[in-house]
């Protein structure tokens, strides 16, 4: 952060140090300018700095993108349960990501199955189902947002395990 600050002070002082020869109107102007401009760089660098220092975190973008991909190629509730439990833990970056489904552990991603620790938070699958539970995030607490999101893909994973079990009793329908 120091680097990025020192050249973000660096750039816009040449540059207004340049303008000085003239006004002191046209160095203030100028030195603004630079500012400005330099603003998009600055936040590239910071961004890069973030990733470098906490590590790459999903984008709330991409985690949608992923989980309407695992939702549109995935009717096996293991299949299903396993993919959401990673996307979860890589997305909101937590110690670990259990699903229960009425009462068992489908699936885990961080943790063992069998282990019963407590979760930090966790969201309704609905349908009457089960949850999504989630250990301490690695970095920072909770917030309203994560929560809302977590809330979010709690009640798409409900639906669509729904979905493939009302496919499956199709197709077992069907065959008879």
């Amino acid at each position: 952060w120091l680097a990025i600050g020192a050249a973000y002070v660096g750039v816009t002082a040449a540059v207004g140090i340049a303008a000085a020869r003239a006004h002191v109107e046209v160095a203030v102007a100028v030195t603004i300018v630079a500012s400005v401009l330099f603003q998009p760089l600055r936040r590239l660098l910071q961004r890069r700095a973030r990733d470098l220092v906490y590590g790459r975190r999903t984008s709330r973008d991409e985690l949608l993108r992923r989980f309407g991909a695992t939702l549109e190629h995935t009717l096996e509730p293991s299949e299903l349960t396993a993919a959401v439990a990673a996307t979860v833990d890589e997305a909101l970056g937590v110690a670990w990501v259990r699903i229960r489904v009425e009462g068992k552990v489908m699936a885990a991603h961080g943790i063992d199955a069998a282990d019963e620790r407590p979760a930090a938070t966790a969201a309704d699958l609905g349908h009457g189902l089960g949850s999504i539970e989630c250990g301490p995030r690695a970095q920072g607490l909770w917030n309203d947002t994560d929560r809302q999101l977590l809330s979010a893909l709690g009640r798409q994973t409900g639906l669509a395990l729904r979905n493939a079990r009302l496919a499956g009793e199709l197709g077992e329908r069907l065959e008879q």
